[in-house]
């Protein structure tokens, strides 16, 4: 009676009945670094299993990979189960904008897209007259140094600040009068004495 293919022994009327029962089958999620995907499971033919996939923290979801997948991009979807299945989630980066401004007295560089998690190199240079005053904004390595770097974690606004020169002007004089006009100017003025 267990096999597909047998004999009846015919000594009355007989009434035979075939029976079957659906078949299951295995899916395997896996992720690739990034985040992790769920939906295991042992799913009858011809049914849709749920799977989901959640990126860890700096990531995205990019798409599924296997066979009977009814949307690969689209991170919660379901597969059509006609056999066992190996169905893995890739992961990507996600890229963050560094936008960086400076006030009068000098420029900056550095600005751009990055990985989440890197270190960005950014750099000022004081204009003629100038000093650079220190970096404003998150995530900055060494605010104080012209030259450092800014973690990247979201997208950043930084600011190079820079601050105009004072020199100290001196005045003397020789015998038979005076002079006036000591003090402290800033860079490119005019000072009377």
């Amino acid at each position: 009676p267990s096999q597909a293919s047998t004999s009846v022994l015919m000594t009355e009327d007989r009434n035979i009945s075939a029976n079957f029962t659906i078949n299951s089958y295995y899916l395997l999620i896996s992720s690739e670094e990034g985040g992790f995907a769920e939906g295991n499971g042992t799913f009858e033919y011809g049914t849709y299993a749920n799977i989901y996939a959640i990126p860890d923290t700096g990531y995205v979801f990019n798409k599924w990979n296997g066979s009977g997948i009814s949307s690969p991009l689209e991170s919660n979807t379901t597969v059509y189960m006609t056999g066992d299945r190996n169905i893995s989630a890739s992961f990507d980066l996600n890229s963050y904008a560094l936008a960086i401004s400076f006030n009068e007295g000098g420029s900056a560089q550095g600005g751009d897209l990055y990985l989440y998690g890197t270190e960005a190199n950014i750099s000022a240079s004081p204009s003629t007259g100038y000093s650079f005053a220190g970096w404003s904004g998150e995530g900055i390595t060494n605010p104080s140094q012209a030259s450092t770097s800014v973690l990247i974690t979201e997208d950043r606004n930084i600011s190079a600040n820079f601050t105009i020169n004072s020199y100290v002007l001196l005045i003397s004089s020789e015998e038979g009068g005076f002079a006036e006009g000591n003090g402290t100017f800033e860079y490119g003025t005019y000072a009377n004495i």
